[in-house]
């Protein structure tokens, strides 16, 4: 409805259709999912990620909201084999465990974090945790990448192993959860995030649910 609302229908009764509102400073509605035993994951324009319950005793009621990114979200998808949701938005995708909603891992685009992630525990960058396939990146200035050089979408594979991401500029960028991130004790706080997803070496792309081994630019 606009953006700004979700209708939930039921199929025996089609004409009384049950309507999910949300509050204004969300923004419009990017993108949501279904997961759980009756809940909705939604991902809004503004930044902010919220769950909210279709149970019919907490039909409406938020049940978490945060706010993943400063500026704008693209794009939300949830995992049920991994358990984990991964956004894009701005100059970054990042990988949330939902059974605590701990930020496990972070991709940047900028060669530096904004200025605030240095301060508040946000993970460290592409340059000292993820490297970057798409090639060196650029160093010194400090300053936000074009609108050419940001994240627009991004899926997991069905097993929750491998993350791919595309760019605004035509890149394709693919992770990888390494086995041993599946296991709960590399969760721990101690973890180190480079233990969690590591970028697949350049090759063929293939198609979208085949198991991706590649980065490419189209």
């Amino acid at each position: 409805m606009g953006g700004k609302t979700i209708l939930l229908y039921d199929l025996n009764e089609r004409e009384n259709a049950l309507e999910l509102a949300f509050q204004a400073r969300y923004g419009n509605i990017v993108s949501y999912q279904w997961f759980g035993n009756g809940y909705i994951i939604a991902g809004f324009s503004s930044g902010y990620v919220v769950i909210i319950s279709t149970h019919l005793n907490e039909i409406g009621q938020e049940q978490y909201c945060a706010k993943f990114h400063e500026h704008s979200l693209r794009e939300i998808v949830y995992n049920e084999a991994n358990g984990t949701v991964a956004t894009c938005g701005d100059n970054c995708i990042k990988v949330v465990r939902m059974s605590d909603w701990k930020e496990i891992a972070v991709e940047y685009l900028d060669s530096e974090p904004p200025a605030s992630s240095a301060t508040s525990g946000t993970p460290p960058t592409s340059s000292s945790m993820l490297a970057d396939l798409s090639g060196p990146s650029s160093s010194g200035s400090g300053s936000m990448q074009a609108p050419s050089l940001t994240f627009e979408d991004l899926q997991w594979t069905p097993d929750g192993r491998i993350l791919s991401v595309s760019s605004h500029n035509g890149c394709l960028h693919n992770f990888m959860i390494l086995s041993s991130a599946l296991r709960s004790s590399l969760f721990d706080l101690d973890s180190p995030f480079a233990a969690v997803l590591k970028p697949l070496r350049p090759g063929r792309c293939s198609l979208q649910w085949a198991l991706w081994s590649s980065l490419c630019c189209l």
